[in-house]
């Protein structure tokens, strides 16, 4: 059941819920004339929906969170305005991204290619600025890329980064991320390479984004899935894609992570701008 829209959050106006996760809802608001995205925590609710986790965890985890953004400087990346952590639910300012996440794009057909090489760029170049960070994403998703009507691409939702301290948030053993959009080694006892799973995962939006359709049904189930990325060696769209976009999705989506470009730089060597 959808929770009911708050009419303010602290001395701002609430237009529209944005998004809703285990951990968070973010609000589309507005103050005078400006207008912001503010994520606002959610209390006493289970890791999205499955598995309890304690208040001060959650809080944890969007200070981390707030503290990451504020690291991070890049055109492609959501900027934090203002951290409301004392706050009784804590909740922080973002930019407002005026566009929709890259599902409803895959849900509209196959994208027009310039358009998949655009955001190509744009997403690698981004992931390349948070792992120069000692940052990774661990969430790559349509839903988590939002694009304008001009084509340009914002990353949203670091509540599942993970920095270079290395500080394990989740309990032991617990996977976070969004499986369908992981790589096989995710279900592996180290899980990989957290970097390696944000390739991967921009590897398999851009397949989707390409052919217009969802690389696996989600119904499936997680062991299925998984099953059907270890049987093959890549996500490969297809030769009606050119070549360098094709080599770019095989590549980034390689059953092998030894065989996946070594770096977000790597994956855009040969991609045509």
């Amino acid at each position: 059941m959808t929770e009911p829209l708050p009419d303010r959050i602290g001395d701002w106006t609430v237009l529209d819920r944005l998004g809703s996760g285990g951990a968070a809802n973010v609000f589309h608001c507005r103050r005078g004339e400006r207008e912001v995205a503010i994520k606002l925590l959610r209390t006493g609710l289970g890791d999205r929906g499955d598995r309890a986790v304690e208040p001060s965890q959650l809080h944890r985890r969007l200070t981390r969170e707030a503290e990451i953004l504020t690291r991070l400087d890049h055109p492609n990346i959501v900027r934090v305005r203002s951290v409301e952590l004392q706050a009784d639910p804590a909740w922080i300012v973002m930019d407002f991204v005026a566009g929709r996440h890259a599902g409803f794009s895959i849900k509209a057909g196959p994208a027009p290619v310039d358009l998949v090489r655009r955001m190509a760029h744009q997403l690698l170049s981004a992931m390349a600025h948070w792992h120069a960070a000692g940052i990774a994403h661990r969430d790559i998703k349509p839903g988590n890329l939002i694009i304008d009507p001009r084509g340009h691409v914002v990353v949203v939702d670091f509540g599942l980064a993970l920095d270079a301290s290395q500080e394990r948030l989740s309990a032991f053993g617990v996977r976070v991320g969004t499986w369908a959009y992981a790589p096989p080694e995710w279900v592996s006892q180290d899980g990989g390479d957290p970097n390696s799973w944000d390739l991967y995962g921009a590897g398999q939006v851009l397949y989707e984004l390409l052919l217009g359709r969802r690389s696996f049904d989600p119904k499936a189930g997680l062991l299925a899935i998984m099953q059907q990325k270890e049987q093959n060696p890549a996500l490969d769209p297809g030769p009606q894609v050119p070549a360098d976009l094709r080599e770019l999705v095989c590549r980034l989506t390689a059953r092998d992570p030894a065989a996946r470009p070594c770096s977000a730089e790597d994956a855009l060597l040969g991609v045509r701008r």
